[in-house]
């Protein structure tokens, strides 16, 4: 698979548009375009908020409706990102993340942990013990919460 050439614009389906412009309609917007126009610093900006979030929305300060869309075609140009919408003042643009082959683990695999006899285990995402059912059951078998058995015990 090529990876995409810088000054090359992704396209979405028509279907992958509404699914985005639904993700998109609770952002804020995270980059604003103001008075001098769209800067190299600010294309930095927007880039590293797509590398961090995918779909980020962009608030243009321009009254002119062919500058904002000049901007949406040269922001998705220059970063290989993908236009989604352009309603008044803001645009809302797509890039997927770059595969990192650098190592580095996702968020979503936590790394393995050794215990001290040497195997390897992955943590665990529970914060806290749950305790028992057995805990909370009396002899009849009638479920009761902690404070009751405890009461139960101490008399």
């Amino acid at each position: 698979m090529q990876k995409p050439s810088l000054l090359e614009q992704q396209t979405l389906s028509p279907v992958e548009q509404q699914v985005l412009r639904a993700r998109a309609h609770t952002l804020k917007p995270v980059v604003m375009i103001g008075n001098k126009g769209l800067s190299e610093t600010v294309l930095k900006e927007i880039d590293r908020n797509l590398e961090a979030h995918e779909l980020i929305k962009i608030r243009v300060f321009s009254d002119e409706h062919e500058e904002r869309n000049r901007y949406l075609n040269i922001i998705c140009t220059k970063l290989s990102a993908a236009p989604v919408q352009a309603v008044g003042k803001v645009l809302v643009v797509f890039r997927k993340r770059r595969e990192k082959s650098s190592g580095h683990e996702t968020a979503s695999q936590p790394a393995p942990t050794t215990d001290t006899s040497g195997t390897s285990k992955r943590r665990s995402s529970a914060k806290t013990a749950v305790p028992r059912r057995s805990q909370f059951t009396s002899e009849s078998g009638m479920v009761r919460g902690p404070t009751t058995l405890s009461r139960r015990n101490n008399i």
